[in-house]
């Protein structure tokens, strides 16, 4: 499985961004053990797969201050 996190150009007035994880499948059989385990943890925001492209997408609206932390690590501790 390969795993890409994006996240897009808008701060909202809440100070959230989004924040789009994919995961790619090498196999339907993959992709779907994956879904069905997800659909069960019953997480937050929403979920899309293309069973074409064997590709699962997470969209959840994450605090900035999060998304940064992700990107550059927390350079005072």
């Amino acid at each position: 499985m390969k795993i890409m996190r994006l996240y897009g150009n808008k701060i909202h007035s809440d100070n959230t961004i989004r924040q789009s994880v994919s995961y790619e499948f090498n196999s339907l059989s993959e992709l779907r053990e994956f879904w069905q385990d997800n659909q069960d943890a019953e997480q937050e925001g929403d979920w899309s797969a293309d069973l074409i492209d064997l590709k699962v997408e997470h969209v959840t609206y994450v605090k900035v201050t999060e998304m940064i932390w992700n990107e550059i690590g927390d350079n005072n501790a």
